[in-house]
């Protein structure tokens, strides 16, 4: 991708099964090579939350991404996913949290009349 970056990210759509239209989002944080504090890849099991912890002697960061669409995600859903966040955090209670939660609006009649 770029010798100056690394990067962590995460698909949601897993290859265990064959799915209909756009059931997940992806995800991605990228990171310079040549940032002074360590970054820390957090292992999660949901195909929603992408996690980074960045720490150094003075500061601890927790960079959590979350895309979601709007058209496919249920409310329990959200709360499950707000509730792996809150778990991930309390994981890292001297980190501050910073979260990006990615809403991602899916028009299919302003898709389809777009010409490219």
């Amino acid at each position: 991708m770029s010798d100056a970056h690394y990067a962590t990210a995460l698909s949601g759509f897993g290859d265990s099964e064959v799915l209909k239209d756009r059931p997940y989002c992806g995800c991605a944080i990228f990171w310079p090579r040549n940032l002074a504090a360590r970054a820390d890849i957090i292992k999660t099991d949901s195909n929603r939350v992408c996690v980074l912890n960045v720490h150094d002697n003075s500061s601890n960061l927790l960079f959590v991404t979350v895309p979601l669409e709007s058209s496919e995600i249920s409310y329990d859903e959200f709360c499950c996913v707000l509730a792996q966040v809150m778990h991930i955090a309390e994981q890292f209670p001297d980190s501050h949290l910073i979260l990006e939660m990615i809403l991602m609006l899916i028009l299919p009649d302003v898709l389809h009349t777009l010409h490219f």
